[in-house]
C-alpha cells in the first residue's frame, strides 16, 4: 500500500503488487484536498484490501508491505486476524514499540548483526552495509493488543526490528529505522530485504 501526495489537492492511495516481474497496480483511490487515513480507521486501504480478495479469493495476499502513515494497530490487527494477511510495515520512531526494541540494544538483550549486500541504484550497483536488531513476542503497541482480542486473538505479538546503515568508512552509523511485523521473522535482514 502506497500513498503519494498528487500536488497540494489529491492523493493517491495504491494496493501493489510487486510479486511479479514488474509491479502491478491492483486497486486505487483517489482522495480529494488533505484526506487521510488518521482517524478514519484506515477506512481507504481496507477497502482496497477488500477489493482486492473480492477479485482475487481470499489468499491473494500473503504479505502487506506499507510505510509508516499505515503503522495502525486496529489495521494491522484486522489484516492478520480477520482476514489472515500479515503485515510489514515501516515502525514510526514515535511509538512506544520502537523505543521498547531500542531499550532492547541498550540493555544488551538482543544484538546488532551486520549484514554486507549488493543493491542497484538508478542503475549502478552499489554495496551496503547495514546493522540488523530484532525481537519477537512484543506486546507494547496497546492499539493492536486491543484490536485483536477483538477477533478473539488473547495473545497477540509483534515483531519488530530496527536497521541502521553503516558508512563505507564502518565509523558513522545513520539512524536505525524501524519495522514491525505480525509475521516472525527468522531475522531482521529477511524482513529487511522483504520490504
Amino acid at each position: 500500500v502506497d500513498g503519494s501526495g498528487l500536488g497540494d489537492d489529491y492523493r493517491l492511495v495504491t494496493l501493489v503488487c510487486v510479486s511479479g516481474e514488474r509491479p502491478m497496480i491492483v486497486a486505487w483511490r483517489l482522495l480529494e484536498g488533505k484526506a487521510s487515513e488518521k482517524g478514519n480507521e484506515a477506512a481507504v486501504t481496507r477497502g482496497l484490501v477488500e477489493q482486492a480478495l473480492e477479485l482475487g479469493g481470499p489468499n491473494c495476499i500473503e504479505l502487506l508491505l506499507a510505510d509508516a502513515l499505515y503503522a495502525d494497530g486496529p489495521l494491522l490487527a484486522w489484516l492478520k486476524y480477520d482476514k489472515g494477511i500479515d503485515a510489514l510495515v515501516r515502525l514510526p520512531e514515535d511509538r512506544l514499540l520502537y523505543e521498547d526494541v531500542q531499550g532492547m540494544v541498550r540493555r544488551g538483550l538482543i544484538e546488532w548483526s551486520t549484514h554486507r549486500y549488493a543493491r542497484t541504484v538508478q542503475g549502478h550497483k552499489q554495496t551496503r552495509v547495514v546493522e540488523v536488531a530484532a525481537a519477537g513476542d512484543l506486546t507494547s503497541w496497546d492499539s493492536f493488543i486491543k484490536a485483536a482480542k477483538q477477533y478473539g486473538e488473547l495473545e497477540a505479538k509483534l515483531w519488530a526490528c530496527l536497521i541502521r546503515e553503516v558508512a563505507p568508512n564502518e565509523q558513522l552509523v545513520t539512524e536505525a529505522m524501524g519495522l514491525v511485523s505480525t509475521r516472525d521473522w527468522p531475522n531482521g535482514f529477511a524482513a529487511l530485504q522483504a520490504y
